[in-house]
């Protein structure tokens, strides 16, 4: 193999590899990647066994004079051409070494051939080749970013390695495409318009992996598609977008009815800043997060809204904002500060719509202008 390759075309690609390239493994080869020059193109392939196999492969525009392959250790490519200027040669000899050229200077990688690296490479036409997925959406980029980043927040870390509460579940249903994630104290869902094949499909992801794709650095207006593939008697997520490639399985676990989360009856309703009401959270929040303050605000509107925490040893604080009580009984119910704080940042600079029924009943929270993203939060049992 020998191709050349312009070195800061080299350079942007790895940095986006990086992020799929394990840093520590039981498996040493996961921590190579493969390099790829034929009939194709060039690309650069990573892969991640323990991360529900998530596999990428990113293109890389050079000039091929010889086809080939070979393995290398990711950290070494990384560090030896992250000075690269002009032009950079790779050769390899297709026993043991990778040359690279640049600028005078020349670097011997120990390096493998294709047959070491897991055998993933011959899946990608059975993956990729002729009809799109056989359950799949697409839509623009930059509206998948926004709805992974939506649902991320509610995921739970601190879980099982396969629980559902560490993932994100894509629902495709009525013409829209919603991604939901909860951690059984908090929901949150996005729906985006795509074009879809199929009417009704469900892939549950990992939320690592699906945050993963959310920070490619493609052009937010370009199209992804994404959806599920069978192959024989297996299901995995695949995904593509800029020429950029990737595929991963399926987390292998029941995710709840979360429909049935998601409030029909909501009597109250009040309008209010994000801003102004995560402000009052902040100044109260010292009595909030104190060691018997339950880690609980109380929300308390009607013409104007009212946040309140008190500890039994530290005292009470209160701070109050204006709001617009658009419907229903006055509110009285108490949250976790920090999850609403966490709600409250996504809608920064907005307006939101704080919808409510009972004390104990859950609380969902939405932009004022955008009602497909909204967050559903179960009340603490207000205090005596």
């Amino acid at each position: 193999m020998k191709c050349i390759i312009d070195a800061k075309e080299l350079c942007a690609t790895l940095k986006a590899v990086k992020l799929w390239v394990p840093t520590k493994s039981y498996l040493p080869i996961m921590m190579y990647v493969l390099i790829t020059s034929d009939n194709l193109g060039t690309h650069i392939t990573a892969y991640d066994y323990e991360n529900f196999g998530s596999t990428v492969r990113f293109p890389l525009e050079a000039f091929t004079s010889v086809a080939g392959a070979c393995v290398v250790r990711f950290k070494d490519l990384i560090d030896m051409t992250a000075k690269a200027e002009g032009k950079v040669v790779l050769e390899f000899d297709n026993i043991s070494r990778l040359n690279l050229n640049f600028d005078n200077t020349t670097f011997t990688l120990k390096a493998r051939p294709k047959e070491e690296f897991p055998d993933i490479q011959s899946g990608w036409s059975d993956f990729f080749k002729g009809d799109p997925n056989d359950e799949y959406a697409t839509t623009g980029f930059r509206n998948f970013v926004r709805a992974v980043d939506h649902a991320h927040v509610a995921t739970d870390n601190s879980s099982g390695q396969n629980h559902f509460t560490k993932g994100i579940l894509i629902d495709v249903a009525d013409n829209k495409v919603n991604f939901i994630a909860t951690d059984g104290r908090r929901l949150h869902y996005a729906s985006v318009e795509a074009l879809l094949t199929e009417g009704k499909w469900q892939a549950l992801i990992s939320a690592g992996i699906a945050m993963k794709i959310a920070r490619l650095k493609v052009n937010p207006l370009n199209k992804i598609s994404f959806g599920i593939r069978r192959i024989e008697d297996s299901a995995f997520f695949s995904w593509t977008v800029d020429n950029i490639e990737g595929f991963c399985s399926l987390m292998d676990t029941p995710y709840p009815e979360w429909d049935k989360v998601v409030p029909t009856e909501h009597e109250g309703l009040i309008e209010v800043s994000a801003d102004a009401l995560s402000g009052c959270i902040d100044r109260v929040s010292p009595i909030a997060k104190s060691h018997d303050g339950r880690d609980m605000v109380v929300l308390n509107g009607n013409s104007a809204m009212k946040v309140s925490a008190r500890a039994e040893g530290m005292g009470s604080g209160e701070s109050v904002i204006a709001c617009i009580h658009v419907r229903g009984p006055e509110m009285l119910v108490a949250l976790n500060y920090v999850y609403l704080l966490d709600v409250l940042k996504l809608h920064k600079g907005q307006k939101i719509q704080i919808i409510f029924q009972g004390d104990l009943d859950p609380v969902m929270i939405r932009s004022a202008y955008d009602a497909n993203r909204s967050s559903i939060l179960m009340p603490v049992r207000l205090p005596e």
